[in-house]
C-alpha cells in the first residue's frame, strides 16, 4: 500500500482549567506573600500554601495573575521600599535589606527597572523641600 503523507497532530494547548488555582487558595498565597515579602521565599514555600506542586503552582499563578509569583513578590518589595524612602531616614542599602534584597546593587537595579528612577532620586523627589532659611529671624 502507498504511504500516506500525514502530518502529526499539532500539540494541544493546555486547557485553562488544568492549571487553575481556586480563588481562596490564590488569596491565601497573596496574603502569605504580603506578610512575608521581606523573607527569602521559594517557589516551594508558595506552592505549599497553595497545596500545589511548585511547577503547577507557578503555571496556575501566572495564568490567574498574568505574571509569575516572583514578579508579584518584587512588586510588593518595591512598593514597600517606596514608602520607606518617603518616610524613613534609613540608608538606601538598609531599606533594600529591610524589604528582602540581599544586595544593595540588586535592590537598586530592580528599583530602577520598576520605578523608572534610582532609589536615591525617588527619595529626593518624594520628600518635600525644606527651607534652610529662617524667615522672620533677623
Amino acid at each position: 500500500p502507498p504511504l500516506m503523507n500525514t502530518k502529526p497532530a499539532p500539540p494541544r494547548a493546555p486547557s485553562p482549567q488544568r492549571y487553575s488555582i481556586a480563588p481562596a487558595r490564590l488569596k491565601a498565597v497573596l496574603r502569605f506573600m504580603d506578610a512575608h515579602f521581606a523573607e527569602q521565599l521559594s517557589l516551594r514555600d508558595l506552592a505549599k500554601v497553595a497545596c500545589r506542586s511548585p511547577w503547577h503552582f507557578n503555571r496556575a499563578f501566572r495564568q490567574a495573575m498574568g505574571f509569575p509569583p516572583y514578579r508579584y513578590l518584587i512588586d510588593r518589595r518595591i512598593e514597600h521600599a517606596k514608602a520607606l524612602l518617603r518616610e524613613s531616614d534609613a540608608t538606601v542599602a538598609e531599606i533594600g535589606r529591610r524589604v528582602g534584597f540581599r544586595s544593595p546593587r540588586h535592590f537598586a537595579a530592580m528599583f530602577q527597572r520598576l520605578a523608572g528612577t534610582s532609589p536615591g532620586r525617588f527619595r529626593h523627589a518624594a520628600r518635600p523641600a525644606t527651607s534652610t532659611c529662617r524667615e522672620g529671624l533677623r
